[in-house]
């Protein structure tokens, strides 16, 4: 379900693109619990439960990094220079 949803999302991508764009990508509900920004979902027993710990965005040509801290829905996006 998340790699289909971040391939149909990348198809309607207009480029050129930047991080913050691909940050909105990786932010997406959609089909929640099961999306690409997954929070955990309490029903599930400890040991089965998942979710999106970061994001991150790379463009090697400018040799440039982009973190988030938390989920890429509500973390705080850095930035570093490779």
């Amino acid at each position: 379900m998340r790699l289909n949803t971040l391939r149909r999302k990348a198809k309607e991508l207009e480029f050129p693109v930047d991080e913050k764009t691909i940050f909105g990508v990786l932010s997406s509900h959609q089909n929640f619990l099961d999306s690409v920004c997954s929070h955990e979902d309490p029903i599930d027993s400890k040991y089965k439960r998942f979710c999106t710990i970061y994001g991150i965005v790379m463009d090697l040509t400018a040799r440039r990094l982009w973190i988030t801290d938390g989920r890429p829905c509500e973390g705080k996006i850095s930035t570093y220079a490779l």
